[in-house]
């Protein structure tokens, strides 16, 4: 597996981090930063906090790419998309 990450200043600046792994199952997928999510390896709450913990600061952490080989989550002020 590789990770990448890009940030980009402007606005607020923007935080992507994408990695070549498996797609999240669209059940999971759609409850990411609404609720703790079933996890393999953990109790499923760390994308759930880091989302709430980003909406006290102005900003929304969001999964912008969901597919086999690239899936992308985005760090970014809200309204900045």
């Amino acid at each position: 597996m590789r990770i990448s990450a890009s940030f980009q200043p402007a606005a607020g600046g923007r935080l992507t981090i994408c990695d070549t792994g498996n797609a999240i199952q669209n059940a999971v997928a759609t409850r990411l930063f609404a609720a703790p999510v079933p996890s393999q390896t953990g109790l499923g709450i760390g994308r759930y906090q880091a989302s709430k913990q980003a909406q006290q600061l102005g900003y929304k952490l969001t999964l912008v790419s969901n597919s086999d080989g690239r899936v992308c989550f985005e760090l970014a002020r809200s309204g900045s998309g």
